[in-house]
């Protein structure tokens, strides 16, 4: 059933395995009239080829998926960032911006996520000053303190890279304020001690 889409990771690996790329690609199609396909297999599928590296197959699966189900906020998310991944810089804009636009109907983590990956996107753009927007974004949703201190965190280094120290020490202060006990608050409690605070 395409809803199961677990089942998919023993052929996909195999055929991953084998670089028999057209091969995933008739299985992803086969699953397109399918109601429960419309391009989550194609999608689900992706990932499992962006988590081996084999990012050109992932945005041509990925393209697929936004292409049979536009609305789908994931897989453009995904596609975005894997045209990052392939240095595509302006494709993983216009993916980026377009799910910009979903975002409203988006949980708070994805819309934080969306400003996070657009943050990193503007670094590579060499667009610091859009990085830092961005990451002011990421930080401000209402996603869990989990995610929002590992946005804290990068952004936190980006400030730290720009000699802007006393911007940076606030963001590790509000991680450790919000998380101690985590693996980004250990890194905030390490990064303050380097800069000599407390």
């Amino acid at each position: 059933s395409p809803a199961e889409y677990t089942r998919y990771d023993p052929i996909v690996a195999v055929l991953l395995q084998a670089q028999r790329f057209e091969d995933i690609n008739k299985v992803c199609e086969k699953t397109v009239n399918s109601p429960a396909g419309k391009g989550m297999v194609h999608y689900y599928v992706a990932t499992t080829c962006l988590r081996v590296g084999e990012t050109t197959q992932a945005v041509r699966l990925l393209e697929r998926a936004v292409q049979l189900q536009p609305s789908l906020f994931t897989a453009r998310l995904s596609l975005a960032s894997a045209y990052h991944r392939a240095e595509r810089l302006d494709d993983a804009l216009r993916q980026y911006t377009e799910a910009e636009k979903q975002t409203p109907e988006a949980s708070p983590y994805y819309q934080g996520l969306l400003q996070a990956e657009m943050a990193r996107l503007m670094v590579s753009r060499k667009d610091i000053a859009g990085a830092i927007a961005r990451y002011k974004k990421a930080i401000e949703t209402k996603a869990p303190p989990a995610y929002t201190c590992q946005w804290r965190l990068q952004f936190a280094g980006l400030l730290i890279e720009q000699d802007r120290k006393t911007e940076a020490t606030e963001q590790y202060r509000e991680i450790v304020r919000l998380a101690p006990d985590t693996e980004a608050g250990y890194a905030a409690i390490k990064a303050l001690r380097r800069l000599g605070e407390k």
